[in-house]
């Protein structure tokens, strides 16, 4: 199983994610998701 990392730029704020996984979604659009959620 691959090994993916995202890293995505708010502001000033950096997050970085590592990981692997064997979904059907791409990881950067999980995450993206599981933000929004959190932001909701």
């Amino acid at each position: 199983m691959p090994t993916h990392e995202v890293t995505i730029k708010s502001d000033r704020t950096l997050y970085r994610f590592m990981g692997s996984y064997d979904g059907e979604r791409s990881l950067p659009h999980k995450i993206l998701r599981l933000m929004e959620q959190e932001q909701a």
